[in-house]
């Protein structure tokens, strides 16, 4: 009953009030829609690659290595994103380089370029100490051209 309360409780009561009035229901929702347009920015991203890049890494890995035992990736290891010689975009996990320098293919094999087209980021591909001979018919250095990122090839 307010008549019989004390002065100080009803300026406390006003004191909330005044406080609460600036967070009018406009602001509160422009605030709202504020937080949730500028949230991917400061949201922590999802662990690991997307993925299509996955699968296409596995691809390139089965295929470089058909007729070796050995596994240069290790699959169990769900983020691509970890794997070595792998480069991703820390914003969005995409797959944006790729140092093949070493891996382990059998010399004067012919390569199928369009293993590489999957990875739709990708900007840098190194295979300089690979012993590549060639391209496969149909799967030749033409298919990399597609790869609009795609800005250093050694």
């Amino acid at each position: 009953h307010p008549r019989s309360a004390s002065p100080k409780l009803l300026h406390l009561n006003r004191s909330i009030r005044v406080m609460a009035r600036p967070c009018t229901p406009s602001l509160a929702a422009a605030l709202l829609c504020l937080v949730i347009i500028s949230g991917e920015r400061f949201l922590p991203q999802c662990a690991g690659c997307p993925r299509d890049d996955r699968r296409a890494l596995l691809d390139i890995q089965s295929f470089l290595s058909e007729h070796l035992p050995l596994n240069y990736w290790d699959s169990s290891i769900r983020d691509c994103c970890q794997w070595r010689d792998v480069t991703c975009d820390s914003r969005t996990g995409r797959v944006t380089g790729l140092d093949l320098d070493a891996f382990p293919y059998p010399p004067a094999s012919p390569l199928n370029t369009s293993l590489f087209l999957p990875l739709e980021e990708l900007q840098s591909l190194s295979l300089k100490n690979v012993g590549i001979n060639g391209c496969m018919p149909g799967a030749g250095m033409r298919s990399l051209s597609v790869c609009n990122a795609l800005t250093s090839f050694q």
